[in-house]
This record gives structure tokens, sequence and C-alpha cells, in this order.
């Protein structure tokens, strides 16, 4: 019994302490709802701060879209500059190509008159070679006939002495001819050997003549001008 006593003593102690800890934490909980909020601490309405969020993306929206404006009107004149010189390069090309073809058709037509001329200038050279060619060949044939003559008057002759008398005048008429010809005859005995006209077809033990002097010609030697036409053909003493 006693000791039911001093259990229900514990309890009702345990009890009062249970009230007083209630009291004191309620007594807290009401000074804090009591006490005033700061700003920082107000709730905040989540649709304004939500249309200042949008404000603020749509200032950053339009900054960008001006500044994206100014770089396209930028880039679009940029391009303009461009767009321009291309086409005055363009139409300097044009024109530098206009100008390239008619200098060309002037000097295809230059060439074709050059072409032409020179044709003509050949088939000039041509026939005057010919001409000049028919000209010295009759002139030649018309010096030429007076011998011819001559030939023919001695052949008439039956007489050796008249026959021998008609060759001899015959060739004291060469030289005239030769002349009017312009041939020149060369290759005599004691003439110097000259290897450039003469042809040594012999070598001479002849102790009496000059050594490299023509002993004896077989066959006289022609120049017609610098040409040679026919070498002399002779004997040359030896040393």
């Amino acid at each position: 019994m006693f000791v039911d006593e001093i259990n229900k003593e514990n309890g009702n102690e345990k009890l009062e302490d249970a009230m007083q800890s209630d009291e004191k934490t309620n007594g807290e909980r009401g000074a804090v709802e009591n006490y005033p909020l700061d700003k920082a601490d107000e709730p905040v309405d989540e649709s304004v701060k939500d249309k200042e969020d949008t404000k603020e993306n749509n200032r950053d929206k339009s900054k960008e879209k001006n500044k994206a404006d100014k770089d396209k009107e930028k880039d679009s004149k940029k391009l303009s500059v461009e767009l321009k010189a291309v086409k005055e390069e363009l139409a300097s090309m044009k024109k530098a190509k206009m100008e390239a073809e008619v200098a060309l058709a002037e000097l295809g037509d230059k060439h074709l008159r050059l072409a032409a001329e020179y044709d003509n200038y050949r088939r000039r050279s041509i026939k005057e070679r010919e001409d000049a060619y028919c000209d010295a060949y009759g002139d030649a044939l018309l010096k030429m006939l007076p011998m011819i003559d001559n030939f023919e008057r001695a052949a008439q002759y039956t007489e050796p002495e008249k026959l021998a008398d008609g060759v001899k005048l015959i060739l004291r008429g060469l030289p005239d001819l030769y002349s009017s010809l312009g041939i020149e005859v060369f290759g005599e005995v004691g003439d110097v050997f000259d290897p450039t006209i003469h042809d040594a077809v012999m070598k001479s033990e002849d102790s009496t003549a000059e050594p490299g002097t023509i002993t004896a010609v077989f066959q006289k030697g022609y120049k017609f001008g610098d040409k040679v036409l026919r070498y002399a053909s002779v004997v040359v003493a030896g040393e």
C-alpha cells in the first residue's frame, strides 16, 4: 500500500512536469507566431516572379533580335558591296572579251590578207624566175646562132683545107661568144695550179717547169661569175 502511494505520487509529479513542458512549448510557439516577419522572410507570389522572369527573357530576346537584325543588315550591305564589285568585274571582263574578239577578228583578216599577198608574191616570184630563165636561155641561144651558121657553112665544104679554115674561123669567134655570155675560160700552160678551179689528173716530171705549175691542159675550165661550170683538167709539174 505504501508502495502504491509512492507510485501515485511519482505519477502525479510526472504529469505536472509534462504539463509544464507543454505550456513552455506552447508559449515559445506563440512567441514565434507573434514575432514580426522580415521582408526577406515574407512569402513570395510565384505568379509575379514568373512575370518578371518572362519580362527579363523578353528583354534578352529583344536584344538578341536587335543584334541579329544589325548583323543581318551589316552582312546584307557587305554582300551588296561584294555583288557590285563582282558585277563591275564581270562587265569589265565582258568588255575585254569583246575587245579581244574584235582584235582577233582583225588579226584573222590581216593574216588572211598577208597569206594571200604571200601566195601572190610566191607565184609572181616563180613566174619571174621562169621568165628570167627563159630570157637568159633565149639570149644565149641567140648569141650562139652565128656559130651555128658558121658550122653549117663549113659543113658545105668537101675539101679538107676549106673545112679546116671554116673550123678555125668558128674557133676565133668563140671568145666573143663567151664574153657575151659572161663565161670565163681558164686553164693555160704555165698557170699556177689552183685546186679550187683545177683538177690535176697527172703529175709531170719535167725538170724545166716550175714546180706547182701547169705543164699541159687536157680540158679547159669554164666559170660563170663565181660559179665553176667545169674544172680544168691539167698536168702539174712536181717538185
